[in-house]
Parts: C-alpha cells; sequence; structure tokens
C-alpha cells in the first residue's frame, strides 16, 4: 500500500472567523457540512484555494468533497492540497477512497492531517490514475438498457 502522503499536502483550513459575520458576496465559503460539497453559503473573502480536497473534521466527520473552484474553506476542515496536476476524475477517485475510510475516525479517533495522510491507497494507484476515463465509463452507463420503449399502457396488469 502507499499513502495518500505520496500525492498530498494536508493542512487546516485558514478560515477562522464565524461566517454568521461575513458580507454576502461570490466567493463559496466551505465548512464541515455533508451535503452541498460542504459550501456553508457565497461571502465577500478573498479565495486561498482552488483544486483541493476539503475533509471535514468536526461535524460530519471525514465528509471529503473536490473543490475545482476558487473558495475559502474554515479550520473546521482538513485541506488536501496535490503534489502534482490531478484531473478532475482523478480528485474523484481520491475524494471517493477517503469516504471508503470515514469508519477510521470513529469514536475517540479524531481527523488530523497525519492520519488522513497516512490513508493507504492501492499499489497500483498511479496505474488506476493514469488509466481510468471516468468519462467513457459514465457515458457506458448512461445508455439506456434496452433499445426500444416499453408502453405500459398495453399491459394489462392486475392484483
Amino acid at each position: 500500500m502507499m499513502e495518500v502522503a505520496n500525492y498530498f499536502n494536508a493542512v487546516y483550513g485558514k478560515v477562522k472567523d464565524p461566517f454568521g459575520d461575513f458580507i454576502v458576496g461570490k466567493t463559496p465559503f466551505i465548512s464541515s457540512g455533508d451535503i452541498d460539497n460542504g459550501v456553508v453559503g457565497f461571502f465577500d473573502l478573498k479565495p486561498i484555494y482552488k483544486n483541493v480536497i476539503s475533509v471535514a473534521r468536526t461535524g460530519s466527520i471525514g465528509s471529503s468533497f473536490h473543490h475545482p473552484y476558487s473558495c475559502a474553506i474554515n479550520s473546521d476542515c482538513i485541506v488536501l492540497e496535490p503534489k502534482q496536476k490531478f484531473t478532475q476524475e482523478q480528485m474523484f477517485i481520491f475524494v471517493t477512497l477517503l469516504r471508503k475510510n470515514i469508519y477510521r475516525y470513529s469514536y475517540a479517533r479524531k481527523v488530523t492531517p497525519e492520519r488522513l495522510l497516512a490513508t493507504g491507497v492501492p499499489d497500483n494507484f498511479n496505474h488506476i490514475l493514469s488509466n481510468i476515463n471516468i468519462a467513457k465509463k459514465i457515458a457506458r452507463l448512461s445508455k439506456p438498457m434496452l433499445d426500444k420503449m416499453i408502453s405500459l399502457s398495453e399491459r394489462k396488469c392486475k392484483w
């Protein structure tokens, strides 16, 4: 197994102020939620991060999201900054791996940068990252299962 540390640096989010005091604006503000990509609002803040992964360390502990856009992330999250350039699809693979490891942060086991960076990824992960084509897989899964439409009105249904 390799570790996430081979691919990312981990830091705590930089915004410490309560978002209730912010002025409404255009910058997405990320906190420790598990819905809406962790975005709790749009405020007049200077964007700090782009193309990073946020991991909630309070609230919805372990919830992970990829942020391909410029955003501000508060200190309730750990930010994973890539050490190399990854495609959006590759970042989603990392998010999926992190979500599969949420069980590690149950009772009395906090999410810390050290624990996140020590999360294992398969040895052949570089091969997976370079050879996976998510768009092709999504297109294949999006095709209808049958070529023709089935009309339910032609059927005589009974209990």
